[in-house]
């Protein structure tokens, strides 16, 4: 928190942070809600830290995320981002793949997506952060597929990178590490290019 609070103009320390959130005097409901959920995830854990640096890197360039939402239904819809956000009036989700997922996983978690667009008539991104072993060019082939299955081939709602990419980068929403859908295997663009 105490990385992404300067995006907002909040500059604070994590202690600062601790001591504001002791301050608070919340509720005693809301307090034991925060104890039993402090034990986050290693999924959780990766979901934060691929938001923080592209919050930053976008802070850097003058824009601002705001409207964050974590593991929250699709509006309308029955499935569940990894994580949203929005820049200006676009919006982003994030899709974490620490694991390996079937090839009929990965096609209906692209097709929902590719559906809600149709739904919502409104551009946005979703972008798969794969882990280090993921195979970026199995999972874009699948995205392929589903898009001309679904009579949108031109569509480019998807960009994927992976952990090692997002970590290495100094400003991963400047920075060219994002694969589309389309483009050859070594053509990549950035977010703001997007």
């Amino acid at each position: 928190m105490s990385q992404f609070l300067p995006t907002w103009g909040i500059p604070a320390s994590r202690t600062k942070v601790y001591d504001y959130l002791s301050e608070m005097r919340l509720p005693k409901k809301y307090v034991d809600k925060c104890q039993t959920d402090s034990r986050q995830t290693h999924h959780d854990y990766f979901i934060f830290w691929s938001f923080i640096p592209i919050a930053t890197g976008f802070h850097d360039r003058g824009l601002t995320t705001r409207s964050l939402e974590k593991g929250s239904a699709v509006e309308g819809e029955r499935f569940r981002h990894d994580f949203k956000f929005c820049v200006d009036d676009y919006l982003y989700y994030i899709e974490l793949q620490l694991s390996d997922l079937a090839q009929t996983r990965w096609r209906q978690k692209i097709r929902q997506y590719v559906r809600y667009y149709r739904k919502i008539k409104r551009p946005f991104r979703v972008l798969f952060v794969l882990d280090q072993h993921g195979s970026m060019t199995y999972v874009r082939s699948h995205a392929r597929a589903v898009l001309k299955e679904e009579g949108h081939s031109e569509l480019n709602l998807f960009l994927f990178t992976n952990l090692g990419e997002l970590r290495k980068a100094d400003n991963p929403a400047v920075q060219r590490i994002w694969w589309s859908v389309h483009g050859g295997p070594k053509e990549r663009i950035s977010l703001l290019e997007s």
